[in-house]
């Protein structure tokens, strides 16, 4: 009887199998489990209330997982939340503005509009903007800087200055593309 010979060529082929298949195991657990510190509220944020380090803290966040959280570099000290945020609510960007320096009970905040849905031309630095919402309901403010064309091309970007009263509306307005800017 002869001894069966070995195959090395086949031993080296499954190792590297083996090899691969644990390799493609790893990578897949790091891409469901890779996380990224995001900003949430270390307690509860009032409208109106300037916020400062105390009242975020940075949690870590599936990367997968679809959230519009600000990032924990993101400058947070010194803007103004624009609605209610309970505690442990991701902080986003939508529910903060700036507040206006050397005026009280105004916030600054962005106005980010489609190409053609504001007469940009025509809008200067301390003049006056009227903003429709979809419903028609109107909101005047002054204008804090000058109009600019973004990198997109699609969108003209200028700040404004308004009621802190009125800034949480007009910033869902702005969040949903539902805004419309007019000169008085």
């Amino acid at each position: 009887m002869v001894p069966k010979r070995r195959q090395p060529k086949l031993a080296l082929l499954g190792l590297l199998c083996l090899i691969l298949g644990g390799s493609g195991l790893y990578l897949a657990y790091q891409s469901i489990s890779a996380t990224e510190e995001i900003l949430v509220a270390a307690r509860s944020i009032a409208a109106g209330q300037v916020l400062g380090p105390a009242d975020v803290k940075s949690v870590p966040v599936i990367i997968g997982a679809q959230l519009a959280a600000v990032p924990v570099d993101y400058p947070i000290t010194g803007s103004v939340a624009l609605t209610d945020i309970g505690l442990g609510e991701p902080i986003v960007a939508a529910a903060l503005g700036s507040p206006a320096t050397g005026r009280i009970g105004l916030v600054r905040l962005a106005v980010v509009i489609a190409v053609g849905l504001a007469p940009v031309e025509a809008i200067s630095e301390g003049g006056s903007v009227s903003l429709f919402g979809p419903d028609g309901e109107m909101i005047t403010a002054t204008v804090a800087s000058p109009p600019e064309r973004l990198l997109d091309a699609a969108h003209d970007r200028f700040d404004v200055l308004l009621p802190l009263s009125e800034a949480p509306l007009l910033a869902q307005w702005l969040a949903n593309e539902t805004v419309l800017v007019t000169i008085p």
